[in-house]
């Protein structure tokens, strides 16, 4: 996909987890334990503000520092005006994008330090937390088959930031191929001096599957998919208030 693409996805899927989650404010979010809709929305209405803050820090800075206390105190508490800041705040967070150059410097924790980066970023967010906010009603989308691929494509670049960061071993190699999509994507410490299994499944599956959810329709190696995962929200980077 392209920048312009992650941007429409972003722009079309945040209203649709503002109406889903603010119709079921108080019911649980099954893919995030201890959330109910509330969170979700609070989460993905406060996501614009720290994306700006971290990618207009100047380059050569370290992670920025965040005050949690007054992002959160800036949020409504009353459910209704929490519902219309929250829309309002995810559309001008696409509004910014659009004038955005793509290929303008942006912090990251990445090697990928371009502003499509936080584009791409922004809709792979966004194919998550619909599903998270889906999965409170129903009826549950496909994420696209190239979101997914790009999504994958984030998850192996940052691979090794959560790999030097991790006191845990490192879970056993595994290739993600798509069944779907032109694609495979190994998850694998240098070090590791055995082949990698194979996990077989649609594109978004495995995207998201990676991400924490419980996805279906997976074959082959799923339990070492499932310990890579864990290894990710075991062992974050830097906090940037994204359970995704």
């Amino acid at each position: 996909m392209t920048p312009s693409e992650w941007v429409d996805y972003y722009e079309a899927s945040a209203p649709r987890i503002v109406d889903l989650t603010s119709a079921n404010m108080d019911e649980p979010v099954p893919s995030c334990p201890g959330w109910a809709g509330r969170d979700l929305l609070r989460h993905v209405g406060r996501a614009p503000t720290i994306w700006n803050i971290i990618m207009d820090t100047p380059p050569g800075g370290g992670f920025p520092k965040l005050d949690w206390d007054q992002l959160s105190a800036a949020m409504p508490v009353d459910d209704q005006a929490l519902a219309a800041w929250a829309r309002v705040e995810t559309s001008r967070y696409a509004g910014s994008l659009r004038q955005c150059d793509p290929d303008r410097w942006a912090w990251s924790i990445g090697p990928n330090t371009t502003a499509w980066m936080w584009m791409r970023r922004a809709a792979a967010e966004m194919a998550v937390h619909l599903w998270d906010a889906e999965s409170i009603a129903g009826p549950l989308s496909e994420v696209p088959s190239g979101l997914a691929a790009d999504g994958l494509d984030e998850l192996t670049e940052t691979l090794p930031i959560f790999l030097a960061r991790s006191t845990s071993p490192a879970p056993a190699p595994v290739t993600a191929v798509a069944t779907d999509f032109d694609g495979a994507w190994t998850f694998a410490s240098p070090a590791a001096s055995r082949a990698a299994t194979i996990v077989r499944g649609a594109a978004a599956d495995l995207f998201l599957r990676l991400w924490g959810r419980p996805t279906t329709g997976l074959s082959g190696a799923v339990d070492i998919i499932d310990e890579w995962a864990r290894l990710h929200f075991a062992e974050p980077p830097p906090r940037r208030d994204s359970v995704t």
